[in-house]
């Protein structure tokens, strides 16, 4: 998935993780316990991928942040909005710090909501997840 996010939209691996982190974060604050569990089980290493799990595989907020140019206020902005992701503003901030525009997130959807499906993502999980991205279904 972060390969196909890294060549389709030509992000950094550090966006293309920290992107899906922020999205996978609000999906695991807002959607229901079913649907998030069934995400999880259809796709192997999603919980790695959500809120600060995100940050923890590229080495924590510092060696991301150190990637970005090392800007502590950026390293905190970060940090806080992918530890708690709960609307669409904290996802446009944890953008807005890997340095990509909100106009990222409307392209980054489509393509985690295809991956997904492709994993074999229930469409109830699925229309949960368009409706809280506003990706459209």
């Amino acid at each position: 998935m972060l390969n196909m996010l890294g060549s389709q939209l030509n992000v950094t691996p550090e966006q293309a993780v920290g992107g899906t982190g922020a999205l996978l974060g609000l999906a695991k604050n807002k959607l229901t316990s079913a649907d998030y569990s069934q995400l999880s089980k259809s796709v192997p290493g999603l919980e790695q991928l959500s809120g600060t799990s995100a940050l923890e595989s590229l080495g924590g907020a510092n060696g991301l942040g150190s990637l970005l140019g090392g800007n502590s206020a950026n390293n905190s902005m970060l940090n806080s909005a992918l530890g708690n992701v709960q609307n669409m503003g904290d996802v446009n901030t944890a953008f807005k710090a890997l340095g990509m525009d909100s106009t990222m997130v409307s392209q980054f959807a489509p393509l985690i909501l295809q991956y997904l499906g492709q994993q074999g993502a229930s469409g109830s999980a699925l229309q949960s997840l368009s409706g809280l991205w506003g990706a459209g279904s």
